[in-house]
This record gives structure tokens, C-alpha cells and sequence, in this order.
């Protein structure tokens, strides 16, 4: 073997691991965000008193849109803490907004109340 095939045989063989150690992290990267994803949505879903105290729910674009049976279970301190960037209550009525999660939050809570 001459010098030039063994530096292109080295060269490839760290390519192949660079690549190999991108794909895993980036797999890592992606799982985190996921569960990250769904914890938020559990304990959105808890602060506002569970399933059992939200009468009707929708995301519309950057908004989560709530109706409770109860608005004084919802602690809405707690749920600003979780990320949310403003508040509105109307009535029993909360306006969250969420900003770029809103959709990805709306896909888990959907996936959480079918089950």
C-alpha cells in the first residue's frame, strides 16, 4: 500500500466516525426535544386542573385557546413560568400564548387526550 492510499484510507475512516457520531447526536438532540416537548404538555395540561377541568381547548396559529370549568384552578403564574409569554382570561376563558411550540404542543395534547 503507498503512502497516498493509506492518507485517503485514514481520511475516509474519519469521515465515516464523524459521520457516524453527527447521525447519534443529532437522534439525541431530536429525543430530548421530544420528551422536553411532552413534559411541557403534561404539565400544561395539570396546571390548568387536568382534562377533567378543560371543557373545550383549540390552538390557533402562536395561541392556546382554553375553556375551563374552573379558571381559579388554573395557576396561570406557573403556567407563565413554563414558557408562556402572555396570558389573557376572559370569562373561563385563557388566551396562552405559546409562540413557535404552539403547534408541536397542540400535536402532543391532542395525542395525550386520546389515550
Amino acid at each position: 500500500m503507498t503512502d497516498q492510499q493509506i492518507i485517503y484510507l485514514v481520511v475516509s475512516i474519519i469521515a465515516i466516525v464523524c459521520i457516524i457520531l453527527f447521525v447519534i447526536i443529532r437522534k439525541n438532540r431530536n429525543e430530548k426535544i421530544i420528551t422536553t416537548r411532552i413534559d411541557k404538555s403534561n404539565q400544561l395540561i395539570k396546571l390548568l386542573g387536568g382534562f377533567d377541568n378543560i371543557v373545550k381547548h383549540e390552538f390557533k396559529g402562536s395561541r392556546f385557546k382554553v375553556e375551563l370549568k374552573d379558571i381559579n384552578v388554573a395557576d396561570k403564574e406557573a403556567i407563565q413560568n413554563l414558557g408562556a409569554t402572555g396570558i389573557m382570561e376572559v370569562n373561563n376563558t385563557l388566551q396562552i400564548i405559546l409562540g413557535k411550540e404552539s403547534q408541536k404542543l397542540s400535536e402532543i395534547v391532542e395525542s395525550i387526550e386520546k389515550k
